[in-house]
């Protein structure tokens, strides 16, 4: 019994395997996110960037995980970080100009 449940599992991890290996954008995308820290999660919009700047990863249209995630990685730590509104901004200063006489 030990024997057949081992086999299935090994079975399980190479279906699994193979399922990630052929999938499209979307499941990419989320299995990407779910392996990645926050920091590093992305959405579909930087997905399709990923696309148009990497023509030649995507030339047969695969979205294999093993095979782009690292590039995408890499790709996403180069992006220019975004600044978020906060409330630590600079304090604004007003200065008083000088009256102009008409």
């Amino acid at each position: 019994m030990f024997f057949v449940n081992k086999k299935f599992d090994f079975l399980k991890k190479i279906l699994y395997h193979i399922y990630m290996t052929r999938n499209n954008k979307k499941q990419f995308l989320t299995e990407h996110n779910r392996l990645s820290p926050p920091n590093l999660q992305a959405d579909m919009d930087q997905l399709l960037r990923f696309k148009e700047e990497k023509k030649p990863l995507l030339k047969n249209n695969s979205w294999s995980i093993d095979k782009i995630r690292m590039p995408f990685i890499s790709w996403l730590i180069s992006l220019p970080k975004k600044k978020k509104n906060s409330k630590k901004q600079k304090k604004q200063i007003f200065k008083n100009y000088p009256e102009t006489k008409l």
